[in-house]
């Protein structure tokens, strides 16, 4: 369920200049899952690794794409 929470987490980020500004001032991974749950969500270390990968697969996945033939 967290990894739902971290992507929540990210959009009240996007939306909540408030927020945006105190993620600004965190400096490591444990300031910003503080922040998180300071704001009631639940997110892990894990969720943290996950998105890293995840945005970096999905990168190479854009970029490796065949276009198709004409």
């Amino acid at each position: 369920m967290s990894r739902k929470e971290f992507k929540n987490f990210v959009k009240t980020v996007e939306h909540n200049i408030l927020v945006k500004e105190k993620l600004l001032q965190c400096k490591t991974s444990k300031d910003l899952i503080l922040l998180a749950k300071k704001y009631g969500y639940y997110i892990t270390l894990e969720d943290l690794k996950y998105d890293k990968t995840s945005t970096q697969f999905e990168l190479w996945y854009n970029k490796s794409r065949i276009n198709p033939l004409k």
